[in-house]
């Protein structure tokens, strides 16, 4: 039996979710730009503030903030399972796309919330995909460097340095 999901209001949380069967189903350009299509059409359709993010090869994580009256569930299963539906429907597949359930953290302290978003950071590194993380396009260091804030949303000033 499943544990319920610890939510807390106002908390922001760490977020991971896994593809199935551990196969890289991220790698491809055309998969990464569906999920960052459909992370877009969340941040519209719900109210959360998306802190920093990275795709994988085989998983996401995700930094985000239910703002007030919104569910950090409902948003998650709607970007997960929007992208399973269209990742499908592309492939002509059915069948599960994600591993199991999200995994979320919540983040409480100044030095928590540091941690997970390089941990974010880190895992481009560590996974190899590149080692200049402000070129990756599919991370929020990359939009952070920009300073576009179309979808992603800006640092608090005392947490600025993050990106510099």
């Amino acid at each position: 039996m499943r544990r319920n999901r610890v939510l807390k209001k106002r908390a922001i949380y760490y977020i991971t979710a896994t593809i199935n069967r551990d196969k890289p189903e991220l790698e491809e350009s055309w998969t990464k730009e569906m999920l960052l299509t459909v992370l877009k059409q969340a941040k519209k359709k719900f109210k959360f503030n998306l802190v920093n993010f990275v795709f994988l090869y085989t998983h996401i994580h995700l930094v985000i903030k239910p703002k007030k009256n919104e569910n950090l569930s409902r948003i998650m299963q709607w970007v997960l399972g929007t992208f399973a539906v269209r990742y499908n429907k592309r492939l002509k597949i059915r069948g599960k796309v994600w591993f199991d359930r999200f995994k979320s953290e919540i983040v409480e302290k100044i030095e928590d919330f540091v941690r997970n978003f390089h941990r974010v950071n880190d895992n481009l590194v560590k996974n190899k995909l590149t080692e200049k993380i402000k070129e990756y396009i599919y991370c929020g260091m990359y939009y952070h460097n920009k300073r576009d804030y179309q979808f992603m949303d800006e640092l608090p000033l005392l947490l600025d340095f993050l990106i510099n």
